[in-house]
């Protein structure tokens, strides 16, 4: 599968958002620019690209791109920035 369907399949699945709702939006764009979620680190919350804005509320202001991390527990944890701070956009990235 291409970069552009994952981003677009990404932005869409498991949603019945329209391709243009805002979280279709931002995962499209978090998945172009090599994030994996979202994350509100004043709150410790993150969701991931697969499964944006769960919650009721989202901290559209509070909320940033975030990474995720595996935990010595197994759990996955979500943190702002990218993971490696010299990756490059991926490939169909505007």
């Amino acid at each position: 599968m291409t970069d552009d369907r994952q981003t677009k399949n990404a932005a869409s699945e498991g949603t019945s958002e329209s391709p243009c709702s805002i979280p279709a939006i931002c995962a499209a764009w978090l998945t172009a620019n090599g994030y994996d979620g979202l994350c509100d680190p004043g709150v410790e919350c993150g969701c991931s690209v697969l499964d944006l804005m769960p919650c009721e509320s989202p901290g559209l202001n509070t909320c940033v791109p975030a990474h995720k991390e595996l935990q010595d527990d197994g759990d996955w944890l979500m943190f702002p920035g990218k993971s490696n701070a010299e990756h490059e956009p991926r490939r169909g990235a505007p």
